[in-house]
């Protein structure tokens, strides 16, 4: 896809984690990526990952679910999103909309 780069570290586990880099306009993705990837591996390496020390914020968008985020209205907009089923990512981080034609992400973090 264009305006995108992806690198994937493997976790000792043999679980994956994807590093993605997405922008409209002009970026050097693939350093964006690379640098975010490197970050990633020097504290995956290093230790376990550190855990939140105070709660998050009740107004985070950690605590919703990603295809909770888009209303009927906006989805009406991609006719094709639309008519299809979301796909709920892991912990409801993204939400994807695909058809054969289209293919539709919502993305967030926590």
């Amino acid at each position: 896809m264009d305006g995108e780069c992806d690198r994937i570290l493997q976790l000792a586990d043999h679980n994956l984690v994807r590093v993605q880099a997405v922008q409209d306009g002009p970026a050097n993705l693939c350093a964006i990526a690379e640098a975010a990837t490197r970050t990633a591996l020097g504290i995956l390496t290093q230790k376990a990952v550190p855990r939140r020390t105070a709660p998050l914020p009740a107004t985070s968008l950690a605590s919703l679910d990603a295809c909770s985020l888009v209303g009927q209205q906006a989805l009406a907009q991609l006719p094709a999103a639309a008519t299809s089923t979301p796909n709920h990512g892991f912990g409801g981080w993204d939400c994807v909309w695909e058809s054969k034609d289209t293919h539709r992400d919502l993305g967030r973090s926590r």
